[in-house]
């Protein structure tokens, strides 16, 4: 009886065009654990808080120096998760740079810019524009010792953040494009992820930086009780009002001066029709956040669209609020 083909079979068959041998063997399976681990406490969370706010100020630093542009970084997420699931969650192909982290022997931690990400640092650092190019390749040789010197400069930025509490090296122990096929970390490693949203003029991006979770685990167990949990409790509390604060929305309005007009002059204005300010086009435009005066600016134009630059800053007062009186009025 002739031998019967599976799925798997045929379609390696039809992606090989019909040529060679028949395959042999069961193709490779990535076992996935339906078996979440267990969320971390509230004290871990307050730490992963305070030092991944650190870091982000930091880094943020470090980059708009590198770049010569300014960078915003926000954290995006914080979750626990296997090391196989985090490695199968990173940009293909990935630039991803393992260092050692803990007090265990052979504990690593890994920090990944992503290919894409990468390609657009190392334009910009050679001197380049540093525009996204849509490029998704492995990194030269070149390219990699460029961003392993960046990466090594992020790392003692990572353990000045994390210093008393997870001993970080700033030592790069190897370097991965596809971190899913590495042997480096065991995929059942508990890993703490957190996803680092940038921002520069040139484009956006995510880092994905993973740390060993016993390890954290076990330094936290061995650390002394907190002197006062109302003051963690409060640096908590002040970086969620930060969060919230960065997200809210405000009233960004620019007015050119006052211009006084008779009444006869603005019942006769038409459609069309040229206003003689008296002013000089130089004149400067005020601009005005939920109603003050705080700034004023230039007109001018910026790729293509109308656009302002601001060229002094104006202090005026708080409006006074509005005082109310227990007395009543008398129609």
């Amino acid at each position: 009886m002739a031998e019967r083909l599976n799925q798997v079979a045929i379609d390696r068959i039809f992606a090989s065009g019909g040529g060679g041998d028949l395959p042999v063997g069961e193709p490779a399976v990535q076992p996935y654990n339906f078996l979440r681990p267990p969320l971390p406490g509230k004290t871990v969370m307050r730490t992963v808080a305070d030092a991944g706010e650190t870091f982000v100020r930091n880094l943020a630093k470090l980059l708009s120096v590198q770049l010569r542009a300014p960078v915003e970084i926000e954290i995006e997420a914080t979750e626990i998760a296997y090391f196989s699931e985090f490695a199968h969650s990173l940009d293909a192909p990935a630039a991803a740079f393992f260092f050692p982290a803990g007090r265990g022997s052979g504990s690593l931690g890994v920090l990944d810019w992503s290919a894409e990400v990468a390609l657009v640092l190392v334009d910009r650092m050679l001197g380049g524009a540093g525009r996204p190019t849509g490029l998704r390749r492995p990194l030269t040789a070149i390219e990699r010792g460029v961003i392993a010197n960046l990466t090594s400069r992020t790392l003692e930025t990572l353990t000045g953040a994390w210093s008393g509490l997870l001993p970080i090296s700033s030592k790069i122990s190897g370097f991965e494009s596809t971190p899913a096929k590495s042997k480096r970390i065991r995929p059942e490693t508990r890993v703490l992820t957190i996803l680092f949203g940038w921002r520069t003029p040139y484009g956006t991006g995510t880092v994905s930086l993973g740390l060993p979770y016993a390890e954290l685990e076990a330094a936290l167990e061995s650390a002394p009780a907190e002197a006062s949990d109302a003051a963690a409790t409060e640096r908590v509390s002040r970086l969620l009002r930060s969060s919230r604060i960065k997200h809210s929305n405000l009233t960004l309005s620019a007015q050119l001066p006052p211009l006084r007009l008779p009444m006869r002059v603005v019942s006769g204005l038409r459609e069309g029709q040229i206003i003689d300010t008296g002013r000089s086009v130089d004149a400067p435009v005020h601009v005005h956040l939920n109603g003050r005066l705080l700034y004023e600016a230039g007109l001018g134009r910026s790729k293509g669209r109308l656009g302002l630059r601001i060229t002094r800053t104006v202090d005026t007062p708080n409006p006074d609020r509005s005082v109310h009186t227990k007395q009543g009025r008398v129609l």
